[in-house]
């Protein structure tokens, strides 16, 4: 009867072993998510739209761009967001080393004092150099402040035109993923 149990006991064991697979190991995968957030603006803004159209992250050392899904949602108001985070894209990578994000943007409005003004929007991605770790398992999120008061820039002539974010925060959550 010892035998049988001791058998039924590392067969239970070899089985739970299977089970478990590769996360004894970690897997070889993670979550990458870009959201966008603001601090509030000195200038009487009362909106500042932007449509992201593409978001790609690149991998240390590598020249190709691994593009993400863009949410359902890709028109922001960025004012909107003082306080708050909006998911601009997201995608299930390889876990490892990235050193580049990747955002297009199509267009730019700004309403100052009531009147709709158009941004001159570069016609060439916005490119940050911000190493982060995508780590197995987990959701990296990577969080673009974009703080109008400092990126609104309006000249004496009225000409307005956004400046790249320079916040850039890479955090790591678990079971986060929207």
């Amino acid at each position: 009867m010892r035998a049988f149990t001791g058998g039924l006991v590392a067969t239970a064991l070899l089985f739970g072993l299977v089970l478990a697979g590769c996360d004894l190991f970690g897997p070889d995968t993670g979550v990458v998510e870009v959201r966008v957030t603001d601090a509030p603006a000195e200038y009487e803004i009362t909106s500042v739209m932007v449509n992201f159209v593409e978001a790609a992250i690149q991998e240390t050392d590598q020249e190709e761009w691994t593009y993400l899904e863009m949410a359902w949602l890709t028109r922001y108001d960025i004012i909107k967001l003082v306080g708050h985070e909006q998911l601009i894209a997201s995608a299930e990578v390889a876990a490892g080393g990235y050193s580049s994000i990747r955002l297009s943007v199509e267009k730019m409005e700004v309403v100052l004092t009531g009147d709709v003004e158009m941004v001159i929007v570069p016609s060439e991605p916005y490119v940050f150099e911000r190493p982060f770790e995508v780590i197995g398992g987990e959701t990296t999120i990577i969080l673009l402040d974009f703080d109008v008061g400092k990126s609104v820039d309006i000249t004496d002539e009225g000409d307005i035109s956004i400046k790249p974010i320079e916040n850039i925060i890479v955090s790591v959550r678990q079971g986060e993923a929207e």
